[in-house]
């Protein structure tokens, strides 16, 4: 989803007429130099450096889109595009998912950059894999942790911070109850334990 959303701004505002006016572009000089670029054959730590960047110009990022939809001049596609996706942008699960990928690319590029060293040796790469999954686990059960960094660098969420709560029907069960979710735990559940 997050390539997704980021292949969408780059392409709608490579379209757009006045995209310079509207998306800054000058890097401020207490972030190191971060750009949205496509992807599509990059490596991790492009992909990190992008993640992080939408991280770093969050607001800037929805300021454009929304001005984009306001354009009366853009095509009416690009406005309802831009207006979907300055909608999911406000959306805590968007926020949450960004902050957890830019903890794991980010750890993973540092783990890849380490194994390219030529002084890595096989004592070295079993000790980076190991830590490497230790993080992963940790970060599994660290779901409360993480949830607090989406309101510190999105903002304050106007919406409900997880979407409304769930009901699961048991299937094949004599008992026939119900489970129950409230979204929060549906949100852990089948999103960030599956991230």
């Amino acid at each position: 989803m997050a390539e997704k959303l980021r292949s969408t701004i780059l392409n709608e505002l490579k379209e757009a007429k006045y995209d310079s006016s509207i998306l800054d572009s000058t890097p401020d000089r207490t972030i190191n130099r971060l750009l949205l670029n496509l992807s599509s054959d990059t490596r991790w730590s492009a992909r990190a450096d992008t993640i992080r960047a939408i991280i770093n110009g969050f607001n800037k990022i929805k300021s454009a889109l929304q001005k984009l939809e306001e354009d009366v001049s853009q095509k009416r596609l690009t406005r309802i595009e831009a207006r979907g996706l300055y909608d999911k942008m406000k959306s805590f699960e968007f926020c949450l998912t960004t902050v957890l990928w830019n903890k794991v690319l980010n750890r993973i590029n540092a783990t890849s950059k380490s194994l390219q060293e030529i002084t890595a040796n096989l004592n070295i790469v079993c000790i980076l894999y190991e830590s490497l999954i230790g993080f992963v686990q940790e970060l599994r059960n660290d779901f409360d942790s993480i949830g607090e960094q989406p309101k510190e660098i999105c903002g304050n969420f106007t919406d409900a911070i997880y979407s409304a709560d769930f009901q699961r029907s048991r299937k094949h069960d004599n008992c026939g109850d119900d489970i129950h979710f409230s979204a929060k735990n549906y949100f852990k559940i089948n999103t960030f334990y599956i991230s």
